[in-house]
């Protein structure tokens, strides 16, 4: 049974008490007016729907964190407007357990999010999604210690100078460009290059460029299974 709180600044939703009423494997125990001195929760809900309608960001994520200092446990499930999209980022950041755009047919879709996020799943409106996976595309492309990994895991075993080097290299630095960024002569650098070459076992600078490119897509490992 999915015990439910609900908050809102605005005035409750007839349509989400309307649809949590019809579910009897929900019950709805109380609803909680948002107001700016905080929030004073008595109740141990499973589940809290927070409206984030009328309420600034950075109330919205004090409660998110508030909720969750309270009780680890509950799952945060925001509603948000879709002027309130752009907040998503810091919202997830905050610990909301999922987020669901106040649309005209998300009444259906809110229930189905209150089943599934006991099962720790996670839901999130289509554009946050695609902009978490631009995020996390970036991150793999500009992450150090996952580039490493990913050198081990192919069986490349090079010293931490040189995958720093090999690191800016695949970004196609030029030597001197490289030699700024991890404070090193550039003859240095040279002789790095010189030894991540006779390493990998790939002559010429784009073709190690381009195998260290595909180190990063995981496309070397499954290539390699198949």
């Amino acid at each position: 049974m999915a015990t439910i709180l609900y908050i809102s600044k605005t005035p409750f939703s007839k349509l989400i008490l309307q649809k949590i009423e019809e579910q009897t494997e929900m019950e709805l125990i109380g609803c909680v007016l948002y107001t700016t001195n905080g929030l004073v929760i008595e109740e141990k809900p499973n589940v809290v729907l927070l409206d984030t309608e009328s309420i600034a960001l950075p109330e919205v994520t004090a409660a998110i964190k508030q909720l969750k200092a309270a009780n680890p446990f509950v799952k945060v499930i925001t509603i948000v407007g879709a002027s309130q999209l752009d907040d998503s980022m810091a919202i997830i950041e905050a610990g909301s357990d999922s987020l669901i755009e106040k649309r005209p047919d998300y009444g259906d879709k809110l229930v189905l999010v209150i089943l599934s996020i006991q099962d720790a799943h996670y839901y999130a409106p289509s554009s946050v999604i695609l902009d978490l996976l631009e995020r996390l595309e970036e991150l793999k492309k500009d992450n150090l210690d996952l580039f490493r990994k990913r050198l081990v895991e192919n069986g490349i075993h090079i010293s931490m100078k040189e995958s720093l080097v090999a690191y800016f290299l695949r970004k196609n630095l030029r030597n001197s460009e490289i030699a700024e960024c991890i404070q090193l002569r550039e003859g240095t650098v040279k002789v790095h290059i010189s030894q991540i070459y006779k390493k990998i076992n790939i002559r010429g600078r784009k073709n190690v460029v381009h195998y260290l490119n595909k180190i990063m897509s995981n496309r070397v490992c499954i290539e390699e299974a198949n």
